[in-house]
């Protein structure tokens, strides 16, 4: 497990052809760590885990009430309380195994039902690692209510977050406290009730890219739940601003008359990247060819060129992001995090935008035309050349985009927080959540 002041994530998911390596070197596969049900077995080691239920109400806990207390004692004495209790405990007959099922909360599972079931598994087996950190410990960080309430509160919001896409609904989720360490962590595992992600994809799974995109988002609401450190939270707070526009963008069309000729665009390109994406059935920019890619692009100047609502949004979020990397923070460490985020976000913005594009290309209608040496040729019951895609493109050079004002405020929200912070070093504590 990772070391005093950070916060630790691992995700993995293993499926009948494929399994990873820990962080220890031991590899773990689906017949031995899954469907033998040996992963039950060691979540509910007792010399790792036990039942905490009582532990809630336990008068050890006493000294989190007490305002006068520091806070390198309150985390002694949150792993020494671990510690007595495990060994306390330690012969109670109740699994520590705790879960959801459809949502529903389960407590004290059956350990030999689950692995009877998991026997006869066959979908992706998803895997984590939730440690704490020291100042969820200072926090107080112990006891089931307190890991029941991340799960629920952080790692399902995270689960059905964009990129990820599960239905909470639709899930089994098991998860047991390990507090035998001087970072308290939960072991978790799961699977869809119903496959209903990645259906057409060999690879089932989530892309190890989108994960680590993903683990900084994770961190930032656990810590923002489960910490008090207010410089923390107010750097947190500015983050938030940069994101909401992305967040929150909705497809919208307005009326408008204005319509330039689009002269840039060979009408060719648009159907062969129509036809790239149906045959390869992706809707993502990343995973295009260089020459679809391309044609995004080009669609993007377009829009520069004809859509004034596109134009502005996109020039006041570069004007911002420019004030703000000439920013004067007395911190270089700071500084240096604050830059790496503000590079981070903008190419968050970049790859929103192309997506976007993309997906509105995708929705384009082919006319009924024939395409000879790049010429059109007019059907038989038409008086006049037309060019493919003309309506199309009148309604994307339409199309609203105001609510990616929303991440021109989250930039300022960032500024604020990063160059109003009065204490650097209480800041700094937080070193192990950085903003690569």
């Amino acid at each position: 497990m990772s070391k005093d002041k950070e916060l630790h994530i691992s995700f993995n998911f293993i499926t009948p052809k494929s399994g990873f390596r820990t962080g220890l070197g031991n590899y773990r596969n689906y017949k031995d760590w899954v469907t033998s049900g040996f992963w039950v077995d060691y979540f509910t080691r007792k010399d790792k885990a036990v039942d905490m239920s009582t532990l809630d109400i336990n008068e050890e806990l006493n000294f989190l009430n007490k305002s006068n207390i520091d806070d390198e004692v309150v985390k002694c004495e949150v792993l020494k309380t671990y510690r007595e209790y495990l060994k306390a405990n330690i012969k109670n007959a109740k699994s520590g195994l705790y879960g959801f099922k459809n949502g529903v909360f389960l407590q004290n599972v059956d350990v030999e039902h689950i692995k009877k079931r998991v026997s006869k598994l066959n979908v992706p087996f998803y895997d984590m690692v939730i440690s704490s950190n020291d100042n969820m410990l200072k926090n107080g960080m112990i006891g089931k209510e307190s890991w029941k309430r991340l799960v629920e509160d952080c790692l399902f919001k995270w689960l059905k977050s964009s990129g990820l896409g599960f239905d909470i609904n639709n899930l089994e989720l098991y998860y047991a406290i390990h507090g035998n360490t001087n970072n308290p962590h939960i072991h978790i595992s799961f699977w869809e009730t119903k496959i209903k992600r990645n259906k057409n994809r060999k690879t089932f799974g989530i892309q190890q890219k989108i994960i680590s995109r993903k683990y900084k988002e994770l961190k930032l609401d656990i810590l923002k739940k489960f910490t008090i450190d207010e410089d923390f939270i107010k750097t947190n707070e500015l983050i938030k601003k940069i994101r909401d526009l992305k967040i929150n963008f909705k497809k919208q069309i307005i009326q408008n008359e204005n319509y330039k000729n689009f002269n840039e665009i060979n009408d060719l390109e648009i159907k062969a990247l129509k036809n790239e994406c149906k045959i390869n059935k992706n809707k993502w920019y990343s995973r295009l060819t260089p020459g679809s890619q391309n044609t995004i692009l080009k669609i993007k100047n377009e829009l520069l060129k004809n859509n004034i609502n596109f134009k502005t949004i996109y020039e006041d979020f570069y004007s911002t992001l420019n004030e703000y990397k000439n920013l004067k923070i007395e911190s270089k460490k700071i500084q240096d995090s604050f830059l790496r985020t503000l590079k981070k976000e903008e190419r968050e913005f970049e790859r929103k935008i192309n997506n976007t594009i993309l997906k509105e290309v995708l929705k384009f209608n082919t006319l009924n035309l024939e395409f000879k040496r790049h010429t059109f040729i007019k059907p038989k019951n038409q008086t006049k050349n037309v060019r493919p895609y003309s309506s199309n493109f009148n309604n994307l050079y339409q199309k609203d985009f105001s609510n990616f004002n929303k991440d021109i405020i989250r930039l300022k929200r960032l500024a604020y927080q990063i160059f109003e912070a009065k204490n650097i070093e209480e800041y700094e504590k937080l070193k192990g959540i950085t903003y690569e």
